[in-house]
């Protein structure tokens, strides 16, 4: 009883704080576009007027230079040798040294002042630029299964902006376009603000990534991922990507030695939000892709479901994520409940990564005055065991796919994953829908940034459908880059 009361009033809380910043998140996240614009206006304006100085200060300059030269030729002219005239030509002389010293000043003054506003202005820009980053990443596949038509899809194309105004706040913005050649689909992945009190505290608030299993929140662009095909349990289970609207905490630290000795060098880090979360439109073949409360949807309960993660680095190259999720999907207080368990160990030139995640309902959200509802799936399941090798031969340096690059890298990679969900009850039976594929592809990689991949996939499934692919054996190849 007691630890139900403690849940809910931490629920109460996170709800509160959500609500009072609710009417925030809309000026904030515009006065953020403003300082995007504004930053760039100045980066320009600064560039213009520093460009048009020196441009004026370099016509001095060669105006200066071609006065000297003038001097000096009349300073031969007066040096000549003649009898009658040398009173003149010493006072002349005097004369023309003095305006030569003149010159000769002024023309090191200009070309120190040149010199220095070039190194402010770049000193300027590098500051800018480190305040405000953009990057950008696309990238495009090709697909061909068996019963079904092979297809070129230009999958997503991102713009990413990180400004940091000061040490202590930041702002982020993932804005993903899709269907480029066809139409003009846009979805806010993320748009948030932080606070930082400390590296262990820091207060986010607005569109956050869902800290629910590493694959989505770490590995979650193409171009880290070493295999093209999204893993069956990302495609049922959790509805990858998958960001929602939320407040909360992240941070990282050091564990205390004074825990014990085998404590010393591990490092912590965390993320936990109060979210919108997830609705009971869910179904036994498309999981919860429609379930997740995007931008533009309504919430269909006044409860804000609570999801986090906590990393653990015991070792270097290993990494031990926990991941949790609790709220209601429905009116009428029926509970989701979920757990990802996930870990990464690199060790020489492999990499071996693993996940498990599981959501199941506390109860039916099929209800009295909602009998055009079809119950939904109970439990839904799954995971994958991924394995990766990066090699290279040096016979390649000179090649095409070596010269000029520093560290090109083939790597070779291996994936078992399944889901399994359990059937809603629309055909009638108490089965489980199942897939599982197994993977195996290799990819080339002239830079970290930039990945060209192919692999294989073998199917196999019962029951209804769960992907496009489903249980036909098929090939996929993508190419992937990040500026």
């Amino acid at each position: 009883m007691q630890k139900k009361i403690t849940v809910f009033t931490f629920l109460f809380c996170m709800t509160v704080c959500a609500c009072a910043f609710a009417d925030e998140i809309s000026d904030l996240k515009t006065q953020m576009k403003k300082m995007q614009e504004e930053t760039q206006t100045q980066i320009k304006n600064i560039r213009d007027e520093t460009q048009s100085q020196i441009q004026a200060m370099h016509q001095e300059i060669q105006s200066l230079k071609a006065q000297l030269a003038n001097e000096n030729v009349q300073l031969i002219k007066f040096s000549t040798p003649q009898a009658d005239t040398t009173d003149v030509r010493l006072t002349s002389l005097e004369e023309a040294n003095k305006l030569k010293g003149s010159a000769t000043e002024r023309l090191e003054t200009l070309e120190e002042s040149v010199k220095s506003i070039e190194e402010e202005s770049v000193s300027l820009l590098q500051e800018l630029q480190k305040k405000v980053q953009v990057h950008f990443y696309t990238a495009v596949e090709y697909k061909h299964f068996e019963d079904d038509v092979s297809k070129l899809d230009p999958r997503h194309t991102e713009l990413l902006f990180d400004a940091r105004p000061t040490d202590r706040i930041r702002a982020y913005n993932q804005i993903r376009f899709y269907n480029l050649p066809y139409g003009e689909d846009l979805e806010i992945l993320q748009g948030w603000i932080q606070y930082e009190i400390n590296e262990a505290i820091k207060f986010r608030l607005g569109a956050v990534t869902v800290p629910f299993g590493r694959y989505n929140l770490i590995d979650n662009a193409d171009h880290l991922q070493e295999l093209t095909t999204l893993p069956a349990f990302q495609r049922n289970v959790i509805p990858f990507p998958w960001s929602n609207g939320g407040a909360g905490f992240v941070g990282n630290f050091s564990v205390d030695e004074k825990l014990g000795p085998m404590f010393k060098d591990w490092t912590v880090d965390y993320q936990i939000y109060a979210i919108n979360g997830l609705t009971n439109d869910f179904s036994d073949h498309d999981g919860f892709r429609e379930a997740n409360i995007s931008n533009d949807s309504v919430d269909n309960n006044n409860n804000k479901p609570i999801v986090g993660r906590l990393g653990i680095h015991p070792v270097d190259g290993l990494e031990l994520g926990f991941s949790g999720y609790y709220g209601t999907i429905n009116k009428h207080d029926h509970h989701l409940i979920g757990v990802d368990l996930d870990g990464k160990y690199t060790f020489g030139p492999f990499d071996l990564l693993a996940e498990w995640a599981v959501f199941k309902n506390e109860e039916s959200p099929i209800e009295s005055g909602e009998a055009n509802m079809t119950m939904g799936p109970q439990r839904l399941t799954g995971g994958q065991v991924e394995l990766h090798y990066r090699f290279w031969f040096d016979w390649l340096n000179n090649t095409v796919l070596g010269r000029k690059f520093e560290d090109p890298k083939f790597t070779a990679a291996g994936r078992f994953e399944w889901a399994r969900v359990s059937d809603d009850d629309d055909a009638d039976r108490d089965i489980y829908n199942r897939e599982q594929h197994w993977v195996f592809g290799l990819n080339y990689r002239p830079n970290p940034a930039w990945v060209l991949k192919v692999e294989y996939v073998l199917s196999d499934g019962a029951g209804e459908r769960l992907s496009s692919e489903g249980a036909n054996d098929g090939w996929a190849a993508s190419v992937a880059a990040a500026f």
